[in-house]
């Protein structure tokens, strides 16, 4: 009885032995996690955003900048620059970690960032400049970041802000695009395509060289151009056209726009449903490329919405339906679902910087994104 008692005993206090060490091993594990960081940096035309996240998916901190970081604007040694200072400066923003804290790996995701070649010139550039800034990097474009927060697995995403561009990812891992060629080539259905735009019909309505839409007058968008670019006269828009020119500045027109648009002017509701029908056609050149699986996911092809004009969405819509509803051009939108993140893109960034490295970082999809449009070919 005494050997059986003794033997119970012994075996117990080995299962206890076993536990204490797992658990030991556990909280060394999430100590080392906890400071495992994970940057990840979102750059628009207008903002730079940064997250940093511990290796247990806390979020440490976040940090933004009024400053473009795209490096065919600013170049790329002003670029490097930039993305150094903002970690440093995020760091030490945190009150936890010294400015020169290293991380284990860097997402960038911005815009410009399209091709393979200079993106490894960036990451190149910061390796050599800045060798105690980050363990690794993953260079890439701006679109990429919201489809790594809403889906994961695949999906779309349509920029419509200072300029416009739109991406799909399939499960596979085969890309289309659509746009991304900046104001000169593109930008269609984005804040600076309406903006000019609303300069330009007021010229060509002046010029007696194009017709309004019936029943338009060009009276209240006028007064909107004269007073953002504090002009007198049309002459004085080669100025900040020409000689002062800024993307963003004409871009923050279209705010002053939407505003008179929901006030019923014709003219001003014209030019954001003319930017649906743009937006519409995106969403046709990525759909006819999209694979079986994301097509029959329940609600159709996810795709994230990001970027200001989208919210002008009650303004955008008309004219966005309207193009998806059509057939000319040899494809038919079936079901799509528009969505939009409760986070920033920023994180999108710091999941691939961990995934990048195969990190086992808990990434939570469905808490970071909600659906507000569905669209189905019967309901339109």
């Amino acid at each position: 009885m005494k050997s059986y008692l003794w033997d119970t005993l012994s075996d117990c206090v080995s299962v206890y032995l076993v536990l204490f060490n797992c658990l030991q091993v556990t909280v060394q594990c999430k100590t080392i996690m906890s400071n495992d960081l994970f940057g990840g940096i979102e750059g628009g035309a207008t903002r730079t955003s940064l997250v940093i996240y511990n290796g247990l998916g806390e979020k440490v901190v976040e940090h933004e900048v009024a400053e473009s970081s795209n490096h065919w604007n600013m170049g790329m040694t002003e670029c490097i620059y930039l993305l150094n200072q903002i970690v440093k400066d995020a760091l030490k923003k945190s009150g936890k970690y010294p400015a020169d804290t290293k991380l284990k790996c860097l997402g960038l995701c911005l815009s410009g960032c399209e091709e393979e070649e200079t993106n490894a010139v960036l990451k190149q550039g910061l390796i050599k400049s800045h060798p105690n800034l980050a363990e690794d990097y993953i260079v890439c474009s701006d679109t990429i970041a919201p489809i790594a927060v809403a889906h994961g697995k695949g999906g779309a995403v349509i920029i419509s802000g200072t300029g416009s561009n739109a991406l799909l990812v399939n499960p596979s891992g085969k890309q289309a695009r659509c746009g991304g060629w900046g104001h000169i080539l593109g930008d269609e259905g984005s804040a600076y395509w309406i903006a000019y735009r609303a300069v330009k019909t007021c010229l060509d309505c002046d010029d007696d060289f194009e017709p309004l839409p019936p029943g338009a007058t060009i009276n209240a968008t006028w007064n909107l151009v004269k007073s953002h670019f504090n002009i007198g006269n049309r002459f004085e828009l080669l100025t900040p056209f020409y000689a002062n020119f800024s993307k963003p500045k004409v871009a923050q027109l279209c705010q002053k726009l939407s505003v008179e648009a929901r006030n019923g002017d014709v003219l001003c509701k014209h030019l954001f449903e003319s930017a649906g029908v743009q937006l519409g056609k995106m969403v046709q050149s990525l759909y006819k490329n999209a694979e079986k699986p994301l097509l029959e996911r329940p609600g159709g092809l996810p795709i994230v919405c990001s970027g200001s004009v989208w919210k002008s969405w009650d303004l955008v819509k008309p004219g966005f339906v309207k193009q998806l509803a059509r057939t000319d051009r040899g494809v038919v939108v079936k079901e799509i679902s528009l969505i939009k993140l409760k986070t920033g893109h920023a994180t999108g960034a710091a999941y691939l910087a961990a995934k990048h490295i195969n990190y086992p970082f808990p990434v939570k999809n469905n808490d970071t994104c909600y659906v507000f449009y569905n669209y189905t070919a019967a309901s339109s």
